[in-house]
């Protein structure tokens, strides 16, 4: 995700706002390129770690 951000071009917007009102990730198509929002928004670590006390 670090990558994505440090290659991402700066004069890109991250979101476009729609006519409805409403907010859209911008994703370029082709290449290897990917917006690091839509890859922030992709991932969810949610994890249940269960500790025994020993």
């Amino acid at each position: 995700m670090i990558g994505n951000a440090l290659q991402w071009n700066p004069t890109e917007k991250l979101k476009f706002t729609k006519p409805s009102g409403g907010d859209s990730l911008n994703i370029v198509v082709g290449g290897d390129l990917i917006n690091p929002l839509a890859i922030s928004e992709a991932i969810t670590d949610k994890s249940k770690v269960t500790t025994i006390p020993g």
